[in-house]
């Protein structure tokens, strides 16, 4: 995706459709493990529309089309499981659904799949942060969620989920902000899966920095002062510069995307939060991608 949006001729979008046209040719719909949960299709969804993002698209080309459609049938097919279920179940499968309608242009979609998922997160997260599903895991994972969810809103100019959407993200996500260690681990509460959704950081598992600062920043318009990570919330990159940024400390050389050769745009950390409109608030040249702010 870095590749795409750095080097938009060199052909990487085309790589993307094939890729996943590929992916559907080689996992049937509706057959097999990856297709036997509705909430795995709604994460893939967001993972995919993260994807989209930050190649810089706002429109899905013809193979994306046709898989998000898909996942859109396989989502619909077991809401009332959803639902039934009352936990992180009831809040990612309408996100997924509401991500289907945002890129499929489908507005009946959209509205009815971001009235359940407000509905779920008023039900489900108390006016003080504190979720249903008593999991330090599981609410890292609801932050993720409600996360791309807002920064695909945004890509997509769409308006804003009705309230108590933005007022229950941002008490949930200063929940999370006042546990998280200056190291980014979390206290074992409840159940844990090990899920790290659009761990953009690259923390993994044991370290919660980046998802915390990231719902931060989209919610609450701040950030934990003791629990910054760079690699977690934003870079501003000024068109047209080359100048070669330095990579992060111990970062491979063979895990930064795209080739170097001496033209990555040069790159500043920026409060995404200050300028949520900035068109140029995009994805590190410096070998970390973030959504855009």
């Amino acid at each position: 995706m870095q590749a795409a949006r750095l080097w938009p001729e060199e052909g990487h979008r085309a790589r993307l459709e094939a890729r996943l046209a590929a992916w559907t040719d080689a996992n049937p719909p509706f057959r097999g493990p990856n297709w036997a949960c509705g909430q795995e299709a709604a994460l893939r969804v967001l993972h995919l529309a993260l994807a989209l993002m930050l190649a810089g698209l706002r429109r899905p080309g013809p193979a994306a089309r046709d898989l998000l459609a898909l996942h859109a049938r396989r989502i619909l097919a077991t809401r009332a499981y959803a639902r039934a279920q009352d936990n992180n179940h009831s809040i990612s499968e309408p996100a997924g659904l509401l991500a289907c309608g945002w890129l499929l242009g489908d507005a009946a979609m959209a509205r009815r799949a971001g009235q359940e998922l407000v509905a779920a997160l008023a039900r489900l997260v108390a006016p003080d942060g504190g979720f249903a599903q008593l999991s330090t895991g599981y609410h890292r994972l609801l932050l993720d969620v409600l996360s791309v969810v807002e920064a695909l809103r945004r890509h997509q100019g769409a308006p804003p989920l009705p309230e108590p959407f933005t007022a229950r993200a941002a008490a949930a996500a200063r929940w999370l902000a006042r546990l998280v260690s200056a190291q980014g681990a979390l206290p074992a509460l409840g159940h844990q899966d090990g899920s790290a959704l659009a761990d953009l950081s690259a923390g993994g598992v044991a370290d919660a920095r980046g998802s915390v600062e990231r719902a931060m920043r989209l919610f609450a318009g701040d950030r934990p002062a003791s629990r910054r990570s760079r690699a977690a919330a934003g870079w501003a990159c000024r068109k047209g510069c080359r100048r070669r940024c330095a990579r992060p400390n111990g970062w491979p050389p063979a895990a930064v995307a795209g080739r170097w050769r001496g033209r990555a745009p040069c790159c500043a950390p920026a409060r995404c939060a200050s300028a949520p409109a900035r068109p140029t608030c995009c994805i590190s040249s410096c070998g970390t991608a973030t959504a855009r702010c």
